[in-house]
């Protein structure tokens, strides 16, 4: 059945749409060229935002009724014009776990929050009329969902059943679905499902192999949900494969790129494995101590004490061990190299009270994922008698390596990204690039910065600050902001801030800045 979004009533919270002259708003590479600002009352009113690439952002938010749930919905385009709003109700009961959108439609996946009840719902959207189609799911499984991944006529569902991966596979025109073979034999991570432009799916799982040893899993489904090929990366004998991302680079070859070490606790230094089209590979290991720049954010008597460090042992034979958590990104292929991107992080705790509310992260089989903190898989997020809850991560520093084609390190480098702490591990470095340069964009204290790399070589541009919409001898606020990936060469910031006029007005707003890069 079809149906169409209902308008929005009188009275709902309008948006202010404003272009803003970018020749007053660029310093370096970065140009805010947009922004709007959405009145709202507290943070709890705030919207999400996802990328429909040139077809413009979503705005969303979920309100609770007595007799049904309403998804808020708003379009705009990419000058930030509104293109259409309304409201989308969601089955009683459902709540929004994940968004994802492909070939000009969006993708909702909402799952039965009443206890006991497992089931899907996902709702289909077109982003342009605003039509859309609702499709049931029917599961008796306790599946705690972390991936999803649209393709057409079809969605892969992964996450975890009895801290063991799991990934459903729903098709749209039998509309029906099942469990894909190849899981729920070990406990594992799912770190990767990554959808090829023909339909396929690569599904990766950090898992142990007969050895016990750590090693990367790569499963290829195709658009019907029928395994085609299965590898498995595995490490020498001293060594595991903590985490890995895979990256096609073309002629069904691979590139697996993560970090390794003695045990699953902490990384030693990065792998690379070159993987052809029969399965084979070839695996590199390169120690942190081994990368030219990798403790370049210290400051400098601190990095040239370490690297006086590091040269004495080599002298006397002795191993060099640096261990760190860290969480690879992206893998980007740029003219037949690779650029990886990765940061460095700690866990921090707090004394659990009784007024505590506590953090859980159900982005992994344990409330959180461990995989990424390089924890063993039987390390709760608790710790029994130690009085411990999880209180976010604390970023340190980012790294970013270029590789050859076939997985030797051209140039490295590192940046301090110190004073970051998220609630859940993300991403928060954004990366773009051009034939002559790898521009590296984060929010660090309210403001935009960017890192550039030419030659290897690591340049700093002058921060940007979030301009508002309000003439200047404002006092602004900002409580939550993040940066995000757009189209092309744009990225948005976006978030809620308290302003206050020099006239003594108040408010608080949802806001969404369009960033271009030059």
């Amino acid at each position: 059945m079809f149906f169409t979004l209902t308008k929005l009533k009188a009275g709902s919270a309008f948006l202010l749409f404003v272009i803003l002259h970018s020749a007053s708003m660029s310093w370096g590479q970065l140009t805010q060229a947009g922004r709007i600002e959405i009145p709202i009352k507290n943070e709890m009113q705030a919207h999400s935002v996802f990328s429909l690439d040139t077809s413009g952002l979503l705005l969303y938010r979920q309100f609770v009724g007595q007799s049904e749930n309403l998804l808020e919905l708003t379009r705009l385009d990419t000058a930030l014009q509104k293109k259409w709003n309304g409201l989308l109700p969601l089955p009683k009961g459902f709540e929004l776990l994940h968004t994802q959108s492909r070939a000009g439609m969006i993708y909702f996946l909402c799952k039965n929050a009443t206890p006991g009840k497992f089931d899907f719902t996902i709702i289909v959207l077109n982003a342009k009329s605003g039509n859309y189609n609702i499709y049931s799911i029917k599961n008796l499984i306790a599946f705690n969902a972390t991936e999803f991944v649209a393709i057409n006529h079809a969605v892969f569902i992964g996450g975890y059943f009895n801290f063991r991966p799991l990934v459903l596979f729903y098709s749209f025109l039998e509309k029906r679905s099942r469990a894909l073979t190849g899981f729920l034999n070990e406990p594992g991570e799912l770190t990767q499902m990554n959808p090829h432009d023909d339909g396929n799916v690569d599904i990766v799982v950090s898992a142990r192999n007969a050895s016990r040893k750590k090693s990367i899993w790569i499963r290829q489904y195709d658009n019907s949900g029928e395994l085609v090929k299965t590898i498995v990366v595995e490490p020498t004998s001293n060594k595991n494969l903590i985490f890995g991302r895979v990256v096609d680079t073309g002629h069904d070859n691979l590139v697996a790129v993560g970090v390794y070490g003695r045990n699953v606790q902490y990384s030693r230094g990065i792998f690379v494995a070159d993987i052809n089209s029969f399965g084979e590979y070839i695996i590199r290991y390169y120690n942190f101590a081994d990368l030219k720049n990798f403790f370049h954010y210290l400051k400098a008597k601190r990095e040239k004490r370490i690297l006086a460090r590091i040269q004495r042992r080599r002298i006397k034979g002795k191993k060099i061990k640096f261990n760190y958590r860290m969480l690879v990104h992206e893998l980007i292929p740029i003219d037949g190299k690779l650029v990886m991107v990765g940061e460095a992080f700690y866990p921090v705790y707090s004394n659990r009270s009784s007024n505590y509310s506590g953090f859980i992260n159900n982005s992994g089989p344990y409330g959180y994922s461990p995989w990424r903190m390089g924890y063993p898989s039987n390390f709760p997020y608790y710790q029994p008698g130690m009085g411990l809850v999880l209180d976010g991560y604390q970023y340190t520093h980012a790294i970013a390596i270029g590789f050859d084609q076939h997985g030797k390190p051209l140039w490295d480098n590192s940046f301090e990204i110190n004073g970051v702490k998220s609630y859940q591990l993300e991403q928060h470095i954004k990366v773009q690039h051009n034939q002559n340069q790898i521009d590296l964009i984060y929010l660090y204290e309210n403001k935009i910065r960017t890192k550039t790399v030419k030659d290897g070589k690591l340049q700093e541009d002058i921060p940007l600050e979030i301009k508002t919409l309000s003439q200047p001898a404002v006092e602004t606020l900002t409580n939550t902001s993040k940066l995000d990936y757009w189209y092309n060469r744009h990225l948005i910031v976006y978030g809620t801030q308290y302003l206050k006029s020099s006239a003594g007005d108040e408010q608080v707003v949802f806001f969404v800045n369009k960033l271009v890069v030059n």
